[in-house]
């Protein structure tokens, strides 16, 4: 004789189902992570760069309604003003700070070395300075919800002005069930030391950028700019920008630290913003800089 379930017992497998369903459906909702949204810009192409058939006419309508001498006016005024824009941080710096191409530069063993800064420039004599400087800093860096990363990162100096700057980090990505996915990312730039003087120093280069985990590795273009300040003894503070591309995607990393340095050594502490596509990852970091 079959047995015909309660309306209490009914009501648990109903209960036990949907606890089983919103548990499933939770696995996949945070399974779909920024690493994968990250993934998705950098590998799959996209339409948003095609212009639209509409917006192609309108804009032919547009120029040829436009009146040469309105554009001929335009390019005037407005060229100027976009050179000054976009040469701005790189002549500012380089004005502001007094700054001499043909200088002699040399480099101390670390800042504030016996000095009220970092470089020495025209000095009495060159017997026993350095012609080159290197940094070598390793971070860990925690968004304080489920990303957080190791990085390290090589920068090199000479005295011709020329320099390398390159890093990479390792990032983990907290998904649920002990179960967490990784992504590798960095960046190796040729630089120049474009603007200098005892207490300040900007570097802006060119390079590539590259991300990888276990499926595959993308390449892109990537610009980078930062500065570095000795304002007074101990203090470090130090900024950069890379800007450019990995795959198919777009990509912008901004990093800024405070620090204290003893003997060499740099302990520091500040902020980390990573963005891929439309993918922001901002994260408090801290570390530690060996200036040599």
């Amino acid at each position: 004789m079959p047995h015909n379930p309660t309306t209490h017992q009914r009501i648990v497998v109903v209960v036990a189902t949907a606890i089983v369903l919103v548990h499933a459906c939770s696995i996949s909702v945070m399974a779909d992570g920024q690493f994968l949204e990250i993934r998705k810009a950098v590998r799959e192409k996209s339409n948003n760069g095609k212009t639209p058939k509409s917006e192609k006419n309108w804009t032919r309508e547009f120029e040829e309604d436009c009146d040469d001498d309105e554009e001929s006016l335009s390019a005037q005024i407005l060229g100027p003003l976009f050179i000054t824009a976009i040469g701005g941080p790189f002549w500012v710096p380089h004005y502001a700070l007094k700054d001499n191409l043909y200088n002699d530069t040399f480099f101390q063993l670390y800042p504030y070395d016996e000095v009220p800064g970092y470089l020495m420039i025209n000095p009495p004599t060159s017997e026993g300075m350095r012609g080159w400087a290197g940094r070598l800093t390793g971070q860990y860096g925690d968004d304080f919800n489920d990303i957080s990363h190791w990085a390290g990162r090589l920068q090199l100096d000479t005295q011709s002005r020329i320099g390398f700057d390159g890093e990479w980090y390792a990032r983990r990505e907290d998904i649920t069930d002990g179960r967490f996915e990784e992504l590798w990312t960095g960046d190796a730039n040729l630089t120049f030391r474009f603007a200098q003087n005892e207490f300040a120093v900007f570097h802006a280069g060119l390079g590539a950028n590259w991300l990888a985990d276990d499926a595959d590795t993308d390449f892109g273009f990537n610009f980078t700019y930062g500065l570095d300040l000795f304002p007074v003894e101990p203090w470090v503070i130090s900024s950069s920008i890379d800007w450019g591309t990995v795959g198919h995607a777009t990509l912008f990393h901004f990093r800024g630290t405070a620090g204290v340095l003893i003997q060499g050594v740099e302990v520091f502490s500040g902020y980390d913003l990573f963005r891929v596509g439309e993918v922001n990852i901002n994260s408090l970091i801290a570390g530690m800089r060996i200036w040599f």
